[in-house]
């Protein structure tokens, strides 16, 4: 299992079918073959790579409204309605 977080100051929540964290949503198929690598400064920012060959690459997913429509029903299921208009 690979875990991942992006920069610990922002808010990192985990959802069946992926990560949000601020306002990006990192889908677990996206991420897959992703480590973890803290460098020179561990408890700032923790960057993803894929290997030698992206090692120094900043890894930067933007929202898909598919990803947020999967989101939203993954939401649904697990999060009672609380307010019905």
């Amino acid at each position: 299992m690979t875990l991942i977080a992006i920069h610990l100051i922002k808010s990192v929540q985990i959802y069946e079918k992926g990560v949000v964290e601020g306002l990006n949503f990192y889908s677990y198929e996206e991420l897959k073959g992703y480590k973890t690598s803290t460098w020179e400064n561990p408890k700032e920012n923790i960057f993803l790579y894929r290997g030698r060959e992206k090692m120094n690459d900043n890894v930067n997913l933007l929202i898909r409204q598919e990803d947020m429509n999967e989101l939203e029903s993954i939401l649904q299921r697990y999060i009672p309605k609380l307010m019905m208009k």
